[in-house]
């Protein structure tokens, strides 16, 4: 009976077992893999920040000065294209919808009700016009 009971486990491992065994290793060795990249990957950072810190640390000081300039220069210019950025932005957004723009600051051309207006005479005259060419 012990040989039928082994058989039977035995025939248990199907083949979606196999399967998600296959996929548990896969998924193991891809996360290890990546572990290790990254590992690696910290490694070669570490070794560029000593070489920048040495760089610095051998620089006059003149020239750190020079560095620290253009370290403030950098912010700002950062500093003004993000201002840019969201002023542009802005305007894009109500340049989206000049007709409400116009309707809630009022415009130098008229406010809305005054182009509302306009817009209806000049529907009414064309249909004028075409009912007289038509008839």
């Amino acid at each position: 009976e012990s040989d039928i009971s082994m058989c039977s486990m035995q025939s248990s491992s199907t083949p979606s077992a196999i399967q998600q065994t296959s996929e548990s290793t896969t998924t193991d060795f891809q996360y290890s893999e990546a572990l290790q990249n990254l590992a690696e990957s910290m490694k070669r950072s570490e070794m560029t920040r000593r070489h920048v810190r040495m760089h610095r640390s051998m620089l006059g000081p003149e020239h750190q000065r020079a560095l620290n300039q253009a370290k403030e220069r950098l912010n700002q210019l950062t500093q003004q294209v993000q201002q840019l950025n969201q002023h542009q932005q802005i305007q894009q957004q109500q340049s989206s919808s000049p007709v409400m723009t116009s309707f809630f600051n009022g415009s130098s051309q008229g406010s809305f009700a005054n182009k509302m207006e306009q817009s209806r005479k000049k529907i009414s005259m064309y249909m004028a016009q075409v009912n007289r060419n038509t008839l």
